[in-house]
C-alpha cells in the first residue's frame, strides 16, 4: 500500500477523460465542453470548465432522500440535476430580467413602435379606431414594461372578451 509523507493512503480521484479533452479553458456552461453521461444529463471535460466553486445549502432529510430516490429511478445523478435547475433557472430570470426591463435598446423600441404602428394602421384601415387606453396600453409596451407575449396575450384577449 502506497502512503504519503503523512503515513495516510492517497486520495483516490475519479476523472473521466475523453478522447478530445480540452486542456484550454472555458465556459462551463458551453456545449462544446459536455460530456454526455447517464440519463441524458451532461458533465463537463476536465480542464474545459471554468474556476468551479462549491455550493452548500440545508434540505429536510426526507426531501434530500425523495430527490436522490427519483434522481436514481431516473438514471439521473442529483448534483447533475442540480445544476441542471440552477442554469434553467438563471436562464429563466435572464430572460424575464430582457423582457420586464425599462430601458430597451434603440433597436428595439424602434421595432416595437413599428409594430405598434402597423397594427392601429391596420385598425383604422377597418374603420376602428383605438381608444386611449389601448394607446396608454401600447405606450407602455414601447417603453418595455412588457414583453412581446405580455403585450400579445392581454390584447388577445381584450379582443376576445367583447
Amino acid at each position: 500500500m502506497t502512503t504519503t509523507t503523512r503515513g495516510r493512503p492517497p486520495k483516490r480521484v475519479a476523472v473521466k477523460t475523453t478522447a478530445k479533452a480540452s486542456t484550454a479553458r472555458a465556459s462551463i456552461d458551453d456545449p462544446k465542453n459536455a460530456v454526455p453521461v447517464r440519463g441524458g444529463a451532461q458533465r463537463i471535460k476536465p480542464g474545459g470548465g471554468a474556476e468551479q466553486g462549491t455550493f452548500n445549502f440545508r434540505v429536510g432529510v426526507e426531501l434530500k432522500d425523495s430527490f436522490i430516490q427519483w434522481a436514481r429511478a431516473n438514471n439521473r445523478d442529483g448534483s447533475l440535476l442540480l445544476r441542471d435547475f440552477m442554469r434553467a433557472y438563471v436562464e429563466q430570470a435572464q430572460m424575464h430580467a430582457k423582457s420586464t426591463s425599462p430601458a430597451l435598446n434603440a433597436v428595439e423600441r424602434r421595432r416595437r413602435q413599428a409594430a405598434v404602428a402597423y397594427g392601429m394602421a391596420s385598425a383604422g384601415l377597418e374603420g376602428f379606431s383605438p381608444s386611449e387606453e389601448a394607446q396608454a396600453f401600447a405606450e407602455r409596451f414601447i417603453n418595455g414594461e412588457m414583453s412581446t407575449e405580455q403585450f400579445a396575450q392581454a390584447s388577445y384577449s381584450d379582443v376576445h372578451e367583447r
